[in-house]
């Protein structure tokens, strides 16, 4: 279909939009087919020339019926939504938890990536808008990838010039890729900074956690300052925006606005864990691979599937050395198939893995990096602490 090349305005209220229904479908409408149901109810909340502009992925259940427009986007969830803002110092703390979604706001916009609401079919009649049916929507050949990819042409290619931030909502892995390879394909010069964060020249997009109440213990990991892998995406959005950490918090505390950061004192040895987070370093290997400097593959988990676990993140170079980087505090620590005596000059050595030491629960997908199992009778690997994020990048990159 053709889609309009010019930016396409921001106007508090209801949008006027039917492109993606077949010839004929008035605004308004509900369009079921293929299991799915698309109404037709696209909205924006907010400023008319935004800042930050916080998207979640489509109309949900409770954003559906009759109710004035203004409490429509996150009817259920405004606190939570709050929290997370202020986590990222765009609201204060102590603000009307409606005032985001007025025609009177001036720095915040809210909608979603798409814009009609989805609904996925679960048994006849019954349809759910969560969970599951985001990545539905989103895989190749699903019904209503379209609609997903017909938005972000629409209201995503050509932003309004006063945005400056673009907040997702969602930190579901396949939903973050998905998202990511279709702002590059919209934005082909765009950088990425880290797992959850990429940038244009004027645009920083950044992934965070969601606010709806079912995910109410995530979301609260999320706010916490600890060091669960939680808190650390948090942090590496804040890095990413350039914005203060903040403050600690305990589970169910109220979340503190953030607070200008003190006049700097001197550093120990070793960097603040906060400030050098693994994510960064996964970040950096991510964009090796995309451009190309880096010629290896992400090593998927035996048992579940999955490419990544919370704990490590797996690579296999293209020739056959390979790499473990764990999700620790303490500087940037690789396991390494090649031998440390090239890297001593960049790190110290911690740990040595042999064949007969029992295999480690998050290495074991990896020959290279594990005991003996099934025959294998396994090999040495060494773990090595960078003391820079530059520093295990390039040995991962280089290293023979």
């Amino acid at each position: 279909m053709d889609l309009p090349l010019t930016v396409a305005p921001l106007k508090h209220g209801p949008i006027s939009c039917a492109a993606c229904f077949p010839p004929g479908r008035a605004p308004g409408d509900t369009h079921e087919a293929d299991g799915w149901r698309v109404d037709n109810n696209p909205g924006y909340w907010g400023a008319a020339h935004p800042e930050v502009l916080v998207l979640g992925f489509s109309k949900g259940a409770n954003q559906r019926g009759d109710m004035p427009f203004d409490r429509i986007a996150f009817n259920n969830a405004r606190g939570n939504f709050k929290e997370i803002l202020a986590a990222l110092g765009f609201v204060d703390a102590g603000a009307d938890n409606d005032a985001c979604f007025t025609s009177a706001e001036t720095r915040i916009g809210v909608a979603s990536v798409v814009r009609c609401g989805l609904g996925m079919e679960i048994e006849p009649g019954k349809y759910a808008t969560s969970g599951k049916v985001v990545r539905s929507a989103i895989a190749p050949g699903s019904p209503v990838r379209r609609f997903f990819d017909g938005c972000t042409e629409r209201f995503l290619k050509r932003l309004p010039e006063s945005v400056r931030v673009v907040v997702f909502l969602g930190l579901d892995r396949p939903y973050v890729e998905a998202l990511f390879a279709r702002m590059k394909e919209l934005h082909p010069s765009i950088t990425r900074l880290s797992e959850l964060a990429y940038r244009t020249k004027s645009v920083t997009f950044v992934h965070v956690i969601h606010p709806s109440p079912l995910a109410t213990s995530h979301r609260q990991k999320w706010l916490c300052d600890d060091m669960s892998s939680l808190a650390d995406s948090r942090r590496e959005v804040c890095r990413a925006l350039g914005r203060p950490m903040a403050p600690p918090r305990t589970m169910g505390s109220p979340m503190s606005v953030p607070k200008a950061k003190a006049a700097p004192t001197p550093r120990a040895a070793r960097p603040d864990p906060s400030e050098v987070g693994t994510n960064a370093l996964i970040g950096e290997l991510r964009a090796a691979l995309a451009d190309g400097r880096l010629r290896a593959v992400v090593v998927e988990n035996q048992r579940t599937g999955a490419q990544e676990l919370v704990k490590v993140f797996r690579l296999r170079r293209s020739d056959g050395n390979e790499f473990v980087i764990e999700r620790t505090r303490a500087w940037f620590n690789v396991w390494s198939s090649v031998a440390p005596s090239i890297a001593t000059a960049l790190a110290e050595q911690a740990d040595v893995y042999t064949p007969a030491r029992t295999r480690h629960s998050n290495l074991s997908s990896m020959p290279k990096l594990r005991g003996p199992k099934n025959g294998h009778p396994g090999s040495r690997a060494w773990k090595l602490n960078f003391k820079t994020l530059i520093a295990a990048r390039d040995f991962i990159l280089h290293a023979r």
